[in-house]
């Protein structure tokens, strides 16, 4: 019988843009994480299974809004319960919103 593999999920707590330990995972630490395959801290706890192929990023952020932007460019979309294909995290940045 083939072995069952489920891929790691992530959750974004916070709306910063830190790596730290500081009680909540910010969407770079989330993305750093499942781009290395391993927690960047012990903020970053997986849920679902390990790091490989289908990776996900969910968001619960309080206030049920934020912001996603890159500095420098043009570049800024709204997040209103979750994220979808969001370029130019595409592959990466994937889910909706947990509890909503």
């Amino acid at each position: 019988m083939a072995e069952t593999s489920f891929a790691a999920t992530i959750t974004v707590t916070g709306t910063g843009d830190t790596v730290a330990v500081d009680g909540s995972v910010t969407l770079r630490e989330a993305i750093q994480s499942i781009n290395a395959g391993a927690n960047i801290n012990a903020d970053v706890v997986p849920t679902g299974g390990a790091y490989g192929v289908g990776d996900t990023i969910n968001f619960n952020i309080s206030g049920g809004c934020a912001t996603v932007s890159r500095a420098g460019s043009r570049f800024a979309d709204e997040v209103v319960g979750g994220v979808d294909d969001l370029d130019p995290f595409a592959g990466v940045a994937q889910g909706d919103s947990a509890g909503q």
